[in-house]
């Protein structure tokens, strides 16, 4: 059906028993008498009425047969009405996106219309529908290990779009083959990086120093309701990928948010997609949590330094060792504080660099 040259797609869906109730109450057949009629159980009856029940060759030669209409004609009714719930299905699945912000990072065009909306949904994640998503980002969340310390804070399909733009981003990244060993090896050279206050200066490098060793890294402004700090999961077979949203604007979650996906990488298995808000309040009970923070810690901290983290150091003296060290001082009181040997307040804190977003870029703030 055509309106104006346009195929009528309507917003939503009409089962074949509307029409079916409709006549029956024209004709003053009862539900009873037209379910014996088709020689269907009445709770079948219901679901035909419903629209639960699909209407067969079969069972729309009996409707016809009882009330009227050409076989092809109840056939071509119910598939619409198929056609129809698919529809309003997409459409309740993308207005459910995060849309707006999705067209203001870039990430698609602004849809016109709620139509567009679909299909600027569904070319995002590269599927052709919703059962397609469901088949594969679904599926990816529903075996995620979420560490999330406010379950309320989560969007499932926010986060699903971070990921899908992270994994895009990230598969796009000319990458050496992976290499565990060498990645290893560079997380403690990747300390200096810490150093360097600007985004625009130091992400470039990790990048490309990641890259080098088969790392994918991706730097990525996450839309509301996506409470991710990082993710660690693998795009690919042996492509290994870490997505940094720099959720808390600060260089001591920033850092220890990478170390902490790539503690993943190495210790964990690879089937698993690691999505995680790295709280310094939160209480850590899971052992894949604590094993990847144990370790990030002791790569970001070097021995010589970690007796600090049971004292009560003043800022000069955080300054002196984060020196020697060669990390931040912010980085250094983030792990102060993770370790509750110094507090979460303001002369420590102001040791922090601090980052904003511009747009979609990282900036010093």
């Amino acid at each position: 059906m055509t309106v104006e040259g346009q195929e009528f797609a309507p917003r939503w869906a009409s089962p074949p028993g509307e029409t079916i109730q409709d006549v029956l109450e024209q004709r003053g057949l009862s539900q009873v008498a037209f379910a014996k009629a088709i020689g269907l159980p009445l709770p079948r009856l219901t679901g035909l009425l419903s629209g639960g029940e699909m209407i067969s060759i079969d069972l729309a030669r009996r409707i016809a047969d009882s009330i009227g209409g050409s076989v092809e004609f109840w056939l071509a009714r119910d598939g619409q009405y198929r056609d129809d719930l698919a529809r309003v299905d997409a459409d309740r699945w993308a207005r459910s996106m995060p849309t707006a912000q999705m067209a203001a990072f870039g990430w698609i065009g602004s849809p016109v219309d709620w139509k567009e909306r679909i299909a600027s949904c569904l070319g995002f994640f590269d599927v052709s529908n919703v059962s397609e998503w469901r088949n594969t980002y679904g599926v990816i969340l529903e075996r995620a290990k979420f560490r999330v310390s406010d379950r309320g804070r989560l969007d499932v399909n926010a986060t699903a779009a971070w990921l899908r733009k992270a994994e895009a981003d990230a598969t796009q990244l000319s990458c050496a083959p992976w290499d565990r060993q060498a990645f290893r090896e560079l997380l403690p050279e990747l300390r200096r990086l810490t150093r360097v206050g600007d985004p625009r200066r130091f992400v470039p490098s990790l990048v490309a120093d990641c890259a080098a060793v088969g790392v994918a890294v991706v730097v990525l402004r996450a839309p509301s309701g996506c409470p991710a700090s990082g993710v660690a999961r693998y795009v690919q077979p042996a492509r290994p990928h870490i997505a940094l949203s720099a959720r808390y604007l600060s260089d001591d979650h920033f850092w220890f948010s990478f170390f902490h996906e790539a503690a993943h990488l190495l210790l964990h298995d690879a089937h698993s997609v690691y999505v995680d808000d790295l709280d310094w309040h939160d209480t850590v009970t899971n052992v894949e949590e604590r094993e990847a923070d144990d370790l990030a810690t002791s790569l970001l901290v070097p021995m010589h330094a970690r007796e600090l983290l049971q004292g009560r150091p003043t800022p000069t003296q955080i300054h002196k060792l984060a020196r020697e060290t060669g990390i931040s001082s912010g980085v250094l009181v983030g792990q102060l504080q993770h370790a509750g040997a110094i507090g979460f307040d303001s002369v420590f804190n102001r040791l922090k660099r601090r980052y904003r977003w511009v747009g979609t870029s990282l900036e010093k703030a």
